[in-house]
């Protein structure tokens, strides 16, 4: 692990922003605090395991109707990936759609289970006889594509991306309606969680505990002016091996009133730090700006209500945050929320930003 300190200044967002500019794309980090009270970058170069390949691999094998250029694994060089699967499996973990169907399939499967070790040798024998763990891997890919077409996951599958659609497009709405009334918003997706929670002899924070901490977060707006220009937000729960419960946000606010986004997220972050008694980490997206900028993906920062191709990009960020295949440590008790957004009812209550005027060229 790698710190690097940050000078916050507060007339000199560039200042911020450039030292963050030349960061590895592909390295994962937060923002931390040390025991002086300064803000510094941790880089974690081991990355965390998820089951983004585990969702792949079901997919390949019996959803072709959801591959897009993204899904770049074949059948074949997953079956080196199957004891890191198996791996993976905590009883007590509830996952996504994609990823109960593997475990489901994996147990049901004669002569696998989750204990079972795929080997590592050739094909075949020097006798040309194959390899068991070969054939129980084709075993394996039938039993995927029986499950998926069978009556009763068709079911829970429709159901799943029912309530999927459903949240997406209540919130969707939610933000069209922010743009409604405000002619500009800006946007700032933060990530909210712990110090990594798989460090040998850390308590890990509980699942109550962190819905509390985000309460009082999202209510700073009553008593903290770094939330004053806030108008509205949304977000996410999920739980990751290493980094426990955390956090995913995007936080709206008047974009005619402040313009100060990274400076804001990094604000908000302290913050964040301070209700956790030092306990915290976080991490602003916004920080990356320029590199969503070059590959057509920017859909946070300052974003207009005519800007459609912004708008299409934070749309796809939302989906994102109501897409099914996430994965919690534990299945929330009944009304518990895994995700949200603020209450549509207080845009009414909220000052707007000046009229829009439709420019040439808009549509």
């Amino acid at each position: 692990m790698t710190k690097l300190r940050i000078k916050l200044l507060d007339n000199h967002e560039l200042t911020v922003e450039e030292i963050f500019s030349d960061s590895d794309e592909e390295v994962s980090y937060c923002i931390t605090q040390d025991a002086k009270g300064n803000l510094i970058k941790e880089i974690d170069i081991q990355q965390e395991l998820n089951t983004a390949h585990i969702e792949e691999f079901v997919t390949v094998v019996a959803f072709p109707e959801d591959m897009t250029s993204k899904v770049m694994l074949e059948i074949p060089e997953c079956y080196s990936m199957m004891n890191g699967f198996l791996d993976k499996y905590n009883p007590n973990y509830f996952y996504g759609p994609k990823t109960t169907l593997f475990y489901d399939a994996i147990k049901q499967t004669p002569g696998i289970g989750i204990d079972y070790r795929f080997s590592s040798s050739s094909f075949s024998d020097n006798y040309g006889n194959p390899n068991p763990s070969f054939l129980l891997f084709d075993d394996l890919v039938i039993n995927i594509k029986n499950i998926r077409n069978s009556a009763e996951f068709k079911d829970k599958y429709r159901k799943w991306k029912e309530n999927f659609k459903k949240s997406y497009d209540s919130t969707r709405n939610y933000v069209d309606d922010l743009f409604e009334k405000y002619s500009k918003l800006l946007v700032v997706r933060l990530d909210l969680g712990f110090k990594q929670q798989g460090v040998l002899g850390k308590e890990e924070v509980s699942i109550e505990k962190t819905k509390k901490l985000l309460l009082k977060f999202l209510n700073a707006k009553r008593s903290n002016n770094i939330f004053s220009d806030v108008v509205g937000y949304v977000w996410k729960l999920e739980y990751g091996e290493l980094k426990g419960y955390h956090y995913h946000l995007l936080i709206f606010m008047n974009g005619s009133n402040t313009q100060r986004d990274i400076y804001r997220g990094l604000m908000m972050g302290q913050y964040w730090i301070s209700l956790t008694q030092g306990d915290g980490v976080f991490y602003v997206s916004n920080f990356k700006k320029r590199y969503f900028a070059k590959n057509g993906l920017l859909g946070i920062g300052m974003v207009s209500h005519f800007e459609q191709d912004k708008r299409k990009n934070l749309n796809t960020i939302l989906r994102y945050f109501f897409k099914p295949d996430q994965y919690l440590k534990e299945k929330p008790a009944k009304g518990t929320r895994t995700c949200g957004k603020g209450e549509s009812m207080s845009l009414s209550r909220t000052r707007a930003g000046r009229p829009r005027k439709k420019r040439n060229g808009d549509s």
